[in-house]
């Protein structure tokens, strides 16, 4: 079942507020996708959440190294990672599983940390529910869309 939750539009001087609006309603969910195309800001967003969430690392794309780790202390003060990955390389299913993308996916949702994917529709079907879909849009150069969708089988 889809459901869609919210939708925002915004720009990058609003981006700041539109992380942490985000992340009050997202924060529940351990796997959140990234869906749109090159240039949408789907990297920019996301480096957006890790500062509201105050992550002290530089955020970048994980483009090739595939998996970035971040780490942030949550609202009980627990230290959580977020792992980012980026599937954009991926070119199957079996190419994502060898490079470790599943277990990391598992084993993190398991230990109650985050990941946040971008290019989810390269290996969708490896991919547990429920987990929020956010796909970013272009409105104009400088404006943008971004729904959110709850994907659970219930």
């Amino acid at each position: 079942m889809k459901k869609s939750i919210v939708t925002f539009s915004f720009s990058l001087e609003q981006l700041p507020g539109i992380a942490r609006q985000f992340w009050d309603l997202a924060h529940p969910y351990h796997i959140i996708l990234f869906s749109g195309e090159m240039g949408m800001g789907k990297t920019t967003f996301i480096s957006a959440l890790c500062q509201c969430l105050g992550v002290e690392d530089d955020v970048s794309s994980p483009t090739f190294s595939l998996i970035n780790e971040y780490q942030f202390s949550d609202s009980a003060n627990q230290i959580k990672s977020i792992f980012h990955i980026d599937l954009y390389r991926i070119n199957s299913v079996p190419e994502a599983i060898n490079a470790g993308i599943e277990d990391t996916i598992l084993n993190a949702v398991k230990d109650g940390n985050y990941i946040f994917l971008e290019w989810p529709e390269k290996a969708l079907e490896l991919i547990p529910e429920p987990y929020l879909l956010v796909k970013l849009d272009a409105l104009s150069e400088a404006k943008r869309k971004m729904q959110v969708v709850l994907v659970d089988r219930l």
